[in-house]
């Protein structure tokens, strides 16, 4: 017969078998070759399964409680790792230099703040870059990024096997097992297999992941690292993972899984997924490393503030001109752990200056250059005296802003009562701090606006001065200057020096 003869009459049987019903009764005749073959396999597990009553036998309770005498003790020590930065910090580190482990502690520390309080804010800046782009070259390196990816998954693996409820399934096996008791004898007793078949399939889910060729020593370095301890005996784990390797490859539950569902085509897939930690850890690391930069700029920037104020105050204190937006408020109200008002020093520095040069020295020069100087054209003192009268009302309006904050005053009752309040979410409290601060820094850009208007006349008065007697402003400075406590010369170029440093303390905040 030829090739084409067979063919003819393989596909006439194939058509006639599906219309016959034949191939429904190959694919029964195959799922009961199937499931022969599961129960010749099972008859040869009797130790586990037996056959004749559906049981899982009691030996199956002791696979389960060497592993329970393993895992049970390990449980709190994995609670919420797929959840937790701090592992996922610490998995991305394990795979760095000494050197950049180090840069990073002092990165999140406040270390390089005091440390770099006299540097170059450019050489700090140039510094961060080189230490940053160091770190993103060595982790952007496909090979590591992959496997510190694979570790975390790994590190997830076990999490989800650890929280696997390995005492409930002996619980059927034995009612009188106490919880958390790894000293007791188990005495476990024949269980229907239908009880604990999808505690069965659970187990094959969690457990296929964790046997690999993963360096399991490696990880537990890593969460060694994180607890602070060892979380597991590390002989009893390799025992165990062996104990598993051995129960699945005999394919013993996967088969009594199949034979009790009467489904010999069930497949089990279980698989490890990976996510990638390394880049958002780079770019957590590259918000740290600009937040230290502004910390250390702003520290800096506090520093010479101090610095000036010392010498501006002549070493008064000049942080005591208001009585509720003060440093003092802040801790009885936020406590150490919110900064609050931000700008206590400066808003009571402005009132002190005020109070100290402007309603004195500034206003006398004011008065004598109306009342005794001779101006080519009386414009040439109005942005000055503008700018005066402004300031004075600067500090009205700075001390009616203090006054909004007392103990009784909405502003305070508000903030008060959602420093207290137990949510997490503290957008309602940073929202009124906002606003409150807002108040502060917008005084101070008025008061910054104004000094820099004044400081800009004094400079021209001082310009115009020097060049008497051919002055261009005022025409008779000889008497302007009359019975003053220093030359007048010296007197309005110690006024511009203060107005200049005070200046340079609000550029923090303007």
């Amino acid at each position: 017969m030829s090739d084409n003869t067979e063919k003819k009459k393989s596909l006439i049987e194939h058509i006639f078998d599906i219309f016959s019903g034949g191939g429904k009764n190959t694919e029964e005749r195959q799922k009961k070759r199937m499931m022969k073959g599961l129960t010749d396999l099972l008859k040869r597990r009797q130790k586990y399964y037996q056959f004749s009553t559906h049981e899982l036998q009691p030996s199956v309770a002791k696979f389960f409680f060497d592993i329970y005498l393993v895992m049970g003790p390990m449980k709190p020590f994995t609670q919420n790792l797929s959840k937790s930065e701090q592992i996922r910090s610490i998995v991305v580190e394990h795979y760095l230099s000494e050197d950049m482990r180090e840069f990073i502690v002092e990165l999140n520390s406040d270390t390089m703040v005091h440390r770099f309080d006299s540097v170059d804010l450019s050489e700090v800046k140039r510094t961060m870059k080189e230490k940053i782009e160091a770190i993103h070259a060595s982790l952007q390196n496909r090979s590591i990024s992959s496997l510190i990816n694979i570790t975390y998954a790994y590190i997830c693996s076990l999490a989800e096997f650890s929280s696997f409820d390995f005492y409930s399934v002996l619980k059927k096996f034995d009612p009188g097992l106490p919880v958390a008791n790894f000293e007791y004898k188990i005495e476990p007793k024949p269980v229907p297999a239908s009880q604990l078949i999808d505690d069965l399939d659970d187990f094959l889910m969690v457990s296929i992941p964790i046997l690999s060729g993963i360096d399991w020593d490696e990880i537990f370095d890593i969460l060694k690292d994180y607890r602070n301890t060892e979380i597991v005996n590390r002989h009893s784990w390799k025992k165990m993972l062996q104990s598993i390797t051995d129960m699945i490859s005999t394919q013993t539950f996967e088969s009594i899984i199949k034979v009790i569902r009467n489904d010999p085509n069930l497949q089990i897939k279980a698989t490890i997924t990976t996510v990638d930690i390394v880049g958002p850890y780079l770019k957590k690391l590259a918000r740290n490393a600009k937040n230290l930069v502004q910390k250390i700029e702003q520290n800096q920037r506090r520093k010479n503030n101090e610095k000036i104020g010392r010498d501006l105050f002549a070493g008064a204190d000049y942080g005591s001109a208001l009585r509720q937006y003060t440093k003092q408020r802040n801790k009885e109200i936020f406590g150490e752990s919110i900064e609050g008002y931000e700008a206590t020093e400066m808003l009571s520095a402005l009132v002190h200056f005020a109070n100290i040069y402007v309603d004195r020295d500034i206003k006398k020069l004011l008065d004598r250059l109306i009342l005794i100087g001779k101006w080519t054209k009386n414009s040439y003192y109005k942005d000055f005296s503008d700018s005066i009268q402004e300031l004075l009302q600067n500090r009205v309006d700075i001390l009616d802003f203090d006054g909004t904050l007392t103990e009784d005053s909405n502003y305070v009752v508000r903030l008060k009562s959602l420093v207290r309040a137990p949510s997490k979410d503290k957008s309602a409290l940073n929202s009124l701090v906002l606003e409150i601060n807002a108040k502060a820094f917008g005084l101070i850009r008025d008061a910054n606006k104004n000094y820099t208007i004044l400081a800009r006349s004094l400079k021209s008065y001082i310009d115009d001065f020097k060049k008497k007697p051919a002055s261009e402003l005022v025409t008779n400075w000889d008497d302007v200057g009359k019975d003053l406590d220093r030359p007048l010369g010296r007197y309005m170029a110690d006024l511009y020096t203060k107005v200049y440093q005070l200046i340079q303390m609000m550029q923090q905040y303007v």
